[in-house]
């Protein structure tokens, strides 16, 4: 599953681009290495180093982005899966805020 790591106001977060969403809450990078380190182990934290370069230049790992915007478009990480902003997934996931703003049940 491809997943890259996001980085909002110093906070970092999982996003995955199967589900277009975050898929973990934001931390900080102490406790994204021990994430990474009991998901993937030794090999996940030494790719977490050159990870981490892309992060800290642009705001996220993905290769082909060169922002976390640019990540982040299109994605299904509100209430119904609406498309957040970025700064409204750093209320949502790191702040943990509820989403309300602009947000409509799906019509039937």
């Amino acid at each position: 599953m491809p997943e890259y790591i996001i980085k909002i106001n110093e906070m970092y977060l999982l996003y995955s681009s199967v589900v277009d969403s975050p898929t973990t809450w934001g931390m900080s990078y102490n406790e994204l290495q021990t994430l990474i380190k009991v998901e993937r182990g030794n090999e996940g934290i030494r790719e977490l180093s050159k990870r981490m370069v892309r992060v800290e230049e642009k705001g996220t790992s993905c290769h082909l982005d060169t922002s976390a915007r640019d990540t982040l478009i299109n994605n299904h990480a509100g209430p119904d899966g609406i498309e957040l902003t970025l700064d409204e997934i750093y209320e949502a996931y790191c702040l943990r805020k509820p989403i309300l703003n602009n947000w409509k049940p799906k019509e039937a």
